[in-house]
């Protein structure tokens, strides 16, 4: 059965409190639901407990970087909780630049740049488009009850969007999201380079299966390929349609038709 879908934490400093309004509100124009400080009661005896529990009920954390965000106590901790239990970690650089606000444990995470009007608008429409492709690869995920990762990446490499759920126990040490991409990446290329070579035509699906898991391989139209994983498939035939069911909104959030497989 599907989970309920859990909140997006935001991460600001006080100095970026009306931005994070500005983001909030968008986010939630988009009908996706938000978590912020700004919620607790006046007067939480217990604001760390509060904060803590809503850290630990988040499937994704949103980081507004800025000078002060960086030198943040609160910040710090809560972008150190997300990295450690492995939480999708989404960084907006909405003040200063790499050097004065970006903190390490970002360091090698994608940076969505809205620090002037143009990369605000076009920042943002990424980050929602992300967000809730993200959510669709959840349920995509959740109606393949073993599956162990989700995810969208460009024909040239570039991940779109990804999901792995809680609970699964990380595979590689370096971050997931760039394992998924890199891999659905390899696959990918094997799977046009063997189609190509025995004059298959243009690849469009392939299937990897091991002792421990199942991969599929999608291409969605001309510019991008779903990738995922379980770990146990009964039926290839229960999978395909489940595929070709959960993929109707990924297409529409891409504009491509649909995939034929």
């Amino acid at each position: 059965m599907p989970h309920e879908i859990n909140h997006i934490f935001l991460s600001y400093s006080r100095e970026d409190a009306e931005l994070m309004r500005r983001i909030r509100s968008i986010l939630k124009d988009n009908k996706l639901k938000t978590w912020t400080d700004e919620q607790l009661m006046l007067g939480t005896l217990n604001r760390e407990e509060a904060i803590q529990k809503a850290l630990e009920e988040a499937d994704v954390l949103v980081a507004i970087l800025s000078p002060d965000a960086k030198t943040s106590k609160e910040v710090a901790s809560e972008i150190n909780y997300a990295y450690v239990h492995r939480l999708d970690i989404y960084a907006l650089l909405a003040r200063g630049d790499y050097t004065t606000a970006v903190p390490p444990k970002l360091d090698d995470s994608e940076l969505i740049d809205i620090t002037d009007s143009d990369k605000f608008q076009t920042g943002m429409q990424k980050l929602v488009l992300n967000l809730l492709m993200r959510e669709q690869l959840r349920l995509l995920a959740d109606s393949i009850p073993t599956a162990y990762f989700m995810g969208i990446i460009s024909v040239d490499g570039l991940r779109i969007a990804s999901y792995i759920p809680k609970g699964v126990k990380s595979i590689r040490k370096s971050s997931e999201e760039d394992w998924v991409s890199a891999m659905s990446a390899a696959m990918l290329g094997l799977g046009e380079r063997v189609v190509s070579e025995l004059r298959g035509g243009l690849y469009k699906f392939g299937v990897l299966k091991g002792d421990a898991g199942t991969i599929f391989s999608v291409v969605l139209g001309e510019e991008y390929v779903l990738t995922f994983g379980a770990r146990e498939v009964k039926s290839l035939d229960s999978i395909l349609v489940i595929l070709q069911q959960g993929c109707q909104p990924l297409l529409k959030m891409l504009e491509v038709p649909t995939p034929k497989i």
